[in-house]
């Protein structure tokens, strides 16, 4: 990854690294000539020298050398170094180095360790609260160095600076952004370990092992893990999840508790009901008893920490069966996100498909993995997975959800495909064939229409030029008869061309316009009473061009749907509108009926649905107090100037009607 940053000066870098070596080159010399010291403080002082050292060498040379925090754990590592340097000079022989110590030791203890951690993440400090904390922070810490020959005052004013600490500490973390609160959370986890290892482990294994060397040294590494944390907060807090090892390490501590303490409760019980203490065979059966209690205590610990860190585990089962479930409905993408979002516990989820958008479920987060959906070695998208603020990566057992989760989405993303393609290709082939039926249309209505009319014209031109008396009277007469059975014959073939041509493509629209064609045929309608349906059409002043597909079956369902109303409403007012959006044609159909009971589709509703579906689009009927209602959604799709082959029959309606159409009605009038 490239960084946007300013970029380092040649040799800043070494010159950074090798200051940081020099620091830690100096406290460790110093430290480790006064190794084999038996004063308890010396001791302490070689870890906590080492980590402060090493986390001051590792912050300065990352985050550069003004960073204040590297600067108050170099000083601190100095210090304690001065300290340990001035007992050796005093056991060398030279008693004024001995008076430098404590103070050396005051303003390392008291002051940088204090300051450091108040400081913390950022260098400074903003606020009323996290200020004074640091200001009593500071103080109670130099009272307790300050106060080391008088323990109880020295431990009550370590206790002040602590509890100032996580006063300020708690307060910045509550105003922290994401990456400040990360860092944070590393210093308290920190903080938390060294406790824990230092007072509660080593007095336990103090205990044990009866000896206070182990405690001491237990002291020691625990007052060393919260510099290494700060170091790995400020230089590379990244590459691990603190949120994660939270969990695993409060697992595994409050598991192991728990099992402790069941286990000295049950063999402190035994020994109360024996007054005796428990034989080997006892104490083995307690052992026994909390190893199988072990492993589901600890899946109950975890889980209750997921619920807090994570928002709750993420379930494999509840996953496949909840995207399961909506893809045996049908549902589309929009449906399966929200159900995958929940089950994981993830605040963002993002499905992308050909580099678009496909569904979107959540809140964007800042922090982003994408995870592949491959089916049948072919990429159909990808999953995006939106991170809490205070995560860095997902967590082990999401990350194997998804990977389960993957392969059927991958799957149903490739149906949503197919099922798309074919839906166009369907559309596409339902508009090619009402294209040709119209170009059928226009053949027989142009072409052979004229050429029948001519045959009937000619038949009654033949069958007038014959002698009605005179000796060919006879011959006449048959002649005559032959010639009307031509006209009749023509005039049926007329009457068929006409009707095959209706039946491809109403000659009113054509004739009228979409407009004028369903009010024309609507006023033609009337209820089972007898009362005359009375439509009222609202459509925009001009229609777009629409395509013959389109124009068809916006006119069938329209005039099927008023049609319905006026047999089964019981209302002979019906209202049409027309609405044309940047890329469909939308029909709705109202009437003023009233009805309790729900529609139950039939033929009419059945195939308005069907001519809907063919084109990609949706049909929609549903009844209602106020009266029952049709909407149709289709898509325009291509325009007739698309389709239209080069020199193709462009006139108006008015242009197409007349002509041809007017001999075909004076045939059948004079028929």
């Amino acid at each position: 990854m490239r960084s946007t940053g300013p970029h380092p000066r040649p040799g800043q870098p070494i010159r950074r690294w090798a200051g940081a070596g020099t620091v830690v080159a100096v406290v460790a010399g110093t430290i480790a000539l006064a190794a084999a010291s038996t004063p308890r403080w010396v001791v302490l002082d070689l870890p906590v020298g080492l980590a402060c050292a090493g986390s001051a060498g590792a912050v300065l040379a990352t985050r550069g050398r003004r960073d204040r925090v590297g600067l108050l754990l170099a000083a601190t590592a100095m210090m304690m170094a001065a300290s340990v340097a001035a007992f050796l000079l005093d056991q060398a022989g030279l008693g004024v180095a001995g008076y430098l110590g404590g103070p050396f030791y005051l303003v390392a203890v008291g002051v940088c360790a204090p300051a450091a951690v108040a400081l913390f993440p950022t260098g400074q400090v903003s606020g009323p609260l996290p200020t004074a904390s640091a200001v009593v922070a500071v103080l109670a810490g130099g009272l307790s160095a300050a106060t080391q020959p008088h323990p109880a005052l020295a431990h009550a004013a370590a206790v002040a600076a602590g509890c100032a600490l996580l006063v300020g500490g708690c307060a910045r973390f509550a105003r922290a952004p994401g990456e400040d609160r990360r860092a944070l959370l590393w210093l308290a986890w920190g903080c938390a370990a060294a406790a824990v290892l230092a007072f509660h482990v080593g007095q336990a294994a103090a205990a044990v092992f009866r000896s206070p060397s182990v405690a001491t040294a237990l002291l020691a590494l625990g007052l060393a893990i919260p510099p290494v944390c700060v170091a790995l907060a400020r230089a590379g807090s990244d590459r691990v999840d603190i949120r994660w090892l939270i969990r695993c390490t409060t697992e595994w501590t409050v598991s192991i508790e728990v099992a402790v303490a069941v286990a000295g409760g049950l063999l402190a019980a035994l020994e109360i009901a024996t007054d005796q203490p428990p034989d080997r065979a006892a104490a083995t059966v307690v052992c026994v008893v909390v190893a199988v209690g072990f492993p589901p205590l600890r899946r109950r610990a975890g889980a209750v920490l997921d619920d807090v860190l994570f928002g709750g585990q993420a379930d494999a089962v509840v996953a496949l069966r909840g995207l399961g479930e909506r893809l045996d409905r049908r549902g589309g993408p929009g449906e399966w996100l929200p159900v995958l979002r929940a089950s994981l516990a993830l605040p963002f989820l993002e499905l992308r498909s050909q580099g678009e958008r496909v569904a979107v479920a959540g809140t964007p987060s800042a922090t982003t993995v994408a995870v592949p959906l491959v089916a049948r070695e072919d990429r159909v998208g990808e999953l995006v997975v939106g991170l809490p603020p205070q995560v860095a990566v997902l967590p082990p057992a999401t990350s194997t959800v998804l990977r389960l989760v993957a392969t059927p989405l991958a799957q149903a993303l490739r149906a949503e495909h197919l099922a798309e393609a074919l839906q166009i290709s369907r559309g596409q082939l339902v508009g090619a064939l009402e294209e040709e039926r119209r170009r059928l249309r226009r053949d027989l209505h142009d072409g052979l229409g004229p050429v029948l009319t001519g045959i009937a014209y000619s038949a009654d031109a033949a069958r007038n030029l014959l002698p009605s008396d005179g000796p060919q009277r006879t011959a006449s007469e048959r002649a005559r008869d032959l010639l009307a059975q031509l006209r009749a014959d023509a005039a049926g073939a007329i009457s068929e061309v006409r009707r095959i041509a209706y039946d491809l493509r109403p000659p009113a629209l054509d004739e009228l316009g979409l407009v004028a064609a369903i009010r024309q045929r609507a006023g033609r309608l009337a209820t089972p009473d007898g009362r005359r349906v009375t439509a009222t059409i609202d459509a925009p002043a001009a229609l777009p061009a629409l395509s013959a597909a389109v124009e068809v079956a916006a006119y069938r369902i329209a005039v099927e749907a008023i049609a319905n109303a006026a047999r089964h409403s019981g209302s002979a007012e019906v209202r049409l509108t027309l609405q044309v959006g940047a890329s469909t044609l939308r029909i709705i159909v109202r009437d003023a009926g009233t009805t309790s009971h729900p529609w139950t589709p039939g033929v009419g509703i059945q195939s308005m649905r069907e001519r809907a579906e063919q084109l990609g689009g949706t049909l929609a009927a549903t009844p209602s107090a106020d009266g029952g209602q049709v909407q149709a959604a289709l898509p325009l799709g291509s325009r007739p100037g698309e389709d239209e082959e080069p020199g193709a029959d462009q006139r108006t309606g008015a242009e197409k009607g007349s002509g041809a159409d007017e001999g075909h009605d004076l045939v059948a009038e004079q028929a």
